[in-house]
């Protein structure tokens, strides 16, 4: 799929492939070279295998890592902003409960 875009000046339009139908092309090439490919008979031993095995499993463990903190990143905000309005809120009022302390010490003093 070709696409022409429009230039501002009096130039002639420049056809240019689209991402997509290059992404499609290279897509085609690798599956024909993937499909054609010569068998290789190659000795996977053990070692390799459990290596293959662990790099996997630690790709796998990191993509899922990245994820639960991507979702629980925005749930911590909250919980840290309510905790924080809580802390103010408490220490207002023991700032009021502090005052009318020194109001009663002072009528009582006057007294």
């Amino acid at each position: 799929m070709m696409r022409t875009i429009a230039k501002d000046d009096a130039r002639a339009a420049v056809p240019r492939p689209t991402v997509p139908s290059t992404l499609l092309s290279a897509c085609a090439v690798a599956g024909w070279a993937a499909a054609f490919a010569p068998v290789a008979g190659a000795y996977v031993g053990p070692g390799a295998g459990m290596g293959l095995l662990g790099v996997m499993l630690a790709l796998v463990a990191a993509i899922l890592m990245a994820l639960v903190g991507l979702v629980l990143w925005p749930i911590r905000m909250v919980a840290y902003r309510r905790k924080s309005r809580l802390r103010e809120k408490g220490e207002d009022a023991q700032r009021a409960a502090d005052e009318r302390e020194q109001e009663a010490g002072r009528e009582s003093a006057a007294r």
